[in-house]
């Protein structure tokens, strides 16, 4: 597991340390899960820095979590958005 079990709808946000895996450690990672028709099941993931907007980027997975939840996007693979 990459991150702190959440329920689905809810966020999951690891800093630095609580990160579980080591080579992240420096990092914070925020999850997401959701659940699509059919038992399928998947997580969304944010990794970026220690000092990064926490308030922003949770609406913005809360967000994308609904939105592939709800089925209106048929399969996602891969969702990168760099801010710089």
């Amino acid at each position: 597991r990459f991150a702190v079990p959440v329920e689905q709808g809810r966020v999951g946000v690891s800093i630095g340390s609580e990160n579980p895996v080591a080579s992240l450690q420096s990092c914070s990672m925020m999850t997401a899960h959701y659940k699509l028709p059919g038992k399928k099941q998947g997580m969304i993931v944010i990794l970026g820095p220690t000092r990064m907007d926490y308030e922003s980027n949770i609406s913005a997975l809360e967000a994308i979590a609904k939105i592939v939840s709800s089925g209106a996007l048929a399969s996602i693979a891969l969702l990168l958005i760099i801010h710089v």
